[in-house]
């Protein structure tokens, strides 16, 4: 008789939830790789039973406060507006709450689920569970970054907390969402021959991957320094300050920068519309055409044009002129820019000719959040985009310039310049490992090759082979 619980059943994890709105829900417990490899479906789920008995409750409780202390510090009210803003994500926190507490915790008084479950009993369990529930217990949770993938069928994983090999991992729906240089939180388990995933994985932006680790580094290093605490004991107790790391971006999202024209002032999407009759469509076109600074590049479509730059060569856009049989509008990049757009135009028409409508301004953020364009629409925006050959020509040109481009994040040196040193070489590697995680979104045909810039730096660039061994 199956042991796994109906659908409208409690869940067993001891949540309250019936178990197809908890462990039992799709987001929460996918096809793995463990599953496909023949792991027993239970095995965990009776573990969770085992670990929902009263004598397990204050256990428990005390585990869940200090892996999900940043959300339990939110008020009921505001808990659940991060639940209902990110569909999900609490499924996947509790998911990966009871992996924590079932493979890392222990109690005051020593007990661990696994090893308590095991001991009690483990004579009942397959063996290939028992595998399974020991490998959940040998091996701990860590930062991991994507060094290559294969789409469906596997990844690449380097271990960042730990001097490790890389090791090939199979797994098919995370090599299917994740891209080169991508950051991981999970952990790896050796399992009837190849190395898997224990669940889903926890994916942080770089900038975060990168920060955390250099701190858990130097923790690390001075916990495995003292007589008692070895890495993987380290290690267990991690699970809560990565949690925490991966929730960080949900609870206090960044304001997005500020964004500036080339004048420094702020960045908007202003619109100037206006209208005039008919009959004075003709007259209008006319008087654009005849100033210097306004260039006709279509039959009703004009573009405005600034000063020279300090080449000679170029001409910065000031605005876009758009006039059509009745109507026409100014489009700026700044309420600023759209006045000055104004004044011209009203030195230019004739008195009384055109009516100004309400300006109309939309912060460019805003702008980014609206639906996307029709797909007929799309389809005319990508037969008008310029060939790759022309862009990967431009995108030549500017990687050229970069490499002698002084640059903040390099702390005012060039590219060039930081490679000669072990911190800087890092560094510059982490930009080009940035560049490369983007472009991989992209499509195949249009993706452009930056091993070239890694030559031109003096930089080795990583090759995608990972060996078979794990931790």
């Amino acid at each position: 008789m199956s042991t796994k619980p109906g659908r409208n059943d409690p869940c067993p994890c001891g949540s309250g939830k019936k178990y197809k709105h908890c462990c039992g829900a799709p987001s929460v417990q996918p096809e793995t790789p463990a599953r496909r490899a023949g792991l027993p479906e239970d095995a965990v789920g009776r573990v969770l039973r085992f670990v929902a008995r009263p004598d397990w409750d204050r256990a428990r409780e005390a585990a869940r406060a200090q892996f999900l202390a940043p959300v339990l510090a939110l008020d009921d009210e505001a808990r659940a507006t991060l639940w209902a803003a990110h569909p999900g994500l609490e499924g996947l926190v509790e998911m990966h709450f009871y992996e924590w507490l079932l493979a890392d915790y222990v109690d005051p008084t020593g007990r661990n689920p696994i090893d308590e479950y095991l001991r009690r009993r483990g004579w009942q369990e397959t063996s290939a569970g028992q595998d399974w529930l020991t490998g959940l217990r040998q091996h701990r949770l860590s930062v991991y970054e994507v060094q290559a993938v294969t789409s469906g069928e596997g990844l690449v994983l380097k271990d960042q907390l730990r001097d490790l090999p890389p090791c090939r991992v199979s797994e098919r729906s995370a090599s299917q969402a994740l891209q080169r240089w991508d950051h991981l939180v999970t952990r790896i388990i050796p399992f009837s021959g190849q190395h898997l995933l224990s669940g889903a994985g926890l994916h942080l932006p770089r900038a975060l991957a990168e920060a955390l680790i250099q701190a858990l580094r130097t923790e690390g290093a001075a916990a495995t320094a003292q007589p008692a605490p070895d890495e993987a004991s380290w290690l267990a107790t991690a699970g809560p300050r990565l949690m925490a790391a991966y929730l960080h971006a949900y609870l206090y999202p960044p304001p997005p920068p500020e964004l500036v024209t080339a004048d420094g002032e702020p960045l908007v999407f202003a619109r100037l519309p206006f209208t005039y009759p008919a009959e004075q469509h003709a007259a209008l076109i006319a008087v654009l055409e005849a100033h210097p600074d306004l260039h006709r590049e279509k039959a009703q479509h004009f573009v405005w044009l600034g000063p020279l730059d300090k080449t000679g060569e170029q001409r910065r856009v000031l605005g876009d002129i758009e006039l059509h049989r009745r109507r026409g509008v100014l489009e700026t990049r700044s309420k600023a820019q759209l006045e000055r757009g104004k004044a011209l135009l009203e030195a230019l028409f004739p008195a009384g000719s055109v009516t100004f409508q309400p300006a109309v301004f939309e912060d460019p953020w805003q702008a980014a959040s609206q639906p996307s364009s029709p797909p007929e629409e799309k389809a005319a925006a990508v037969l008008s985009e310029p060939p790759q050959e022309m862009l990967h020509a431009v995108l030549d040109r500017h990687y050229r310039a970069w490499c002698d481009q002084s640059l903040p994040v390099l702390a005012g040196q060039t590219p060039r310049q930081a490679v000669q040193t072990p911190a800087g070489r890092a560094a510059v590697m982490a930009l080009l490992k940035d560049f490369e995680n983007q472009e991989a979104r992209r499509t195949a045909s249009a993706r452009y090759d930056f091993r070239w810039l890694w030559e031109a730096l003096g930089l080795a660039y990583p090759d995608e082979q990972g060996s078979l061994k794990a931790d």
